[in-house]
């Protein structure tokens, strides 16, 4: 069964245990959860590997779930080897867990997925590692990939989201309506939403050497890289994270510029994984869309610095 919103006025207080609209709303608790998802980055270009050495191309950040649901990244590919592997690592910075995929067709679509074995990283965040590996002397080619979480049935009890399924006891005839359980039933929703943070934006770029790609820079002064479009965000104050990886050559850091609508975000004098979280109301976010820009610089040392990823996500809260 999927999940069926109720119309507000078919629900009021004193239906009874046995009416159709309460069992309905015990059971769109729970396909609410088997069915909500969230998607964390969305890349398009070209991600290739030559040879048959596992080769990283990509790294996106993974917030919150709690709940350990799966990660899945789902990917269009071609190659002109006999078979070729995806790889997907989703790891916490110490532990990690990872997926493998095989593919043998000459051009297609396919997925590889990883369940966290821990909460530990819940809040780290957790990131994604993609790698792919070509036979010897070939190629393989994503042209497109889209990184969600895959939801499943939640399990018995307390979930660590807080998320608690109502039993269809509640349903049963003469059966009562505990102020406990409408109370649950009211909270469930706002707890997946919690554990199930989106992307309202991301850019990718391939990992590789830094003096090279789409935006890489040896200049102290800032230059532009690309200019991010939001969604329409909703009329309220929201925490959002930027989570961004830099690759350097040499010593050369980074600093990183976010201007989205009336904000202004930095991301200061760093490399690899840079992270910050800000906080806005929808009016901020949606002004002068048309002047949104995402900026790099060298900030300190020498070299070159490369920016690979860019998400902005709903944070948690």
């Amino acid at each position: 069964m999927a999940y069926t919103p109720i119309d507000n006025g078919s629900f009021i207080p004193g239906t009874p245990g046995t009416s159709t609209a309460w069992d309905s709303v015990i059971t769109n608790d729970g396909q609410l959860y088997a069915s909500k998802p969230a998607t964390y980055a969305l890349a398009s270009g070209t991600f290739v590997v030559s040879g048959s050495s596992e080769t990283i191309v990509a790294y996106f950040g993974l917030p919150a779930n709690y709940d350990q649901q799966t990660i899945q990244v789902l990917f269009g590919y071609n190659q002109d080897g006999g078979t070729a592997t995806v790889k997907l690592q989703v790891t916490d910075g110490s532990a990690a867990d990872a997926g493998t995929t095989t593919v043998t067709s000459a051009f297609g679509s396919g997925t590889v997925s990883v369940t966290p074995s821990s909460t530990s990283g819940s809040s780290t965040p957790r990131y994604g590692i993609l790698s792919l590996t070509a036979t010897a002397g070939k190629f393989i080619a994503l042209g497109s990939f889209l990184v969600s979480l895959v939801p499943t049935t939640a399990r018995a009890g307390e979930s660590p989201s807080r998320y608690a399924g109502v039993s269809s006891t509640w349903a049963a005839t003469e059966a009562p309506i505990p102020s406990g359980v409408v109370e649950r039933l009211r909270n469930n929703p706002f707890y997946v939403a919690k554990d199930r943070p989106s992307a309202i934006y991301s850019w990718l770029d391939m990992s590789q050497d830094p003096r090279g790609g789409l935006v890489y820079t040896t200049e102290t002064a800032y230059q532009f890289v690309v200019r991010p479009f939001v969604p329409r965000c909703p009329p309220v104050s929201k925490t959002y994270r930027v989570w961004a990886y830099v690759e350097r050559y040499n010593t050369a850091k980074a600093s990183i510029q976010i201007v989205v609508g009336n904000n202004l975000i930095e991301l200061a004098d760093d490399f690899g994984i840079m992270t910050t979280t800000f906080v806005s109301t929808g009016g901020a976010m949606n002004a002068s869309a048309g002047l949104n820009e995402i900026r790099l610089k060298l900030s300190s040392g020498s070299g070159s610095v490369a920016l690979r990823t860019l998400q902005i996500l709903e944070e948690p809260s």
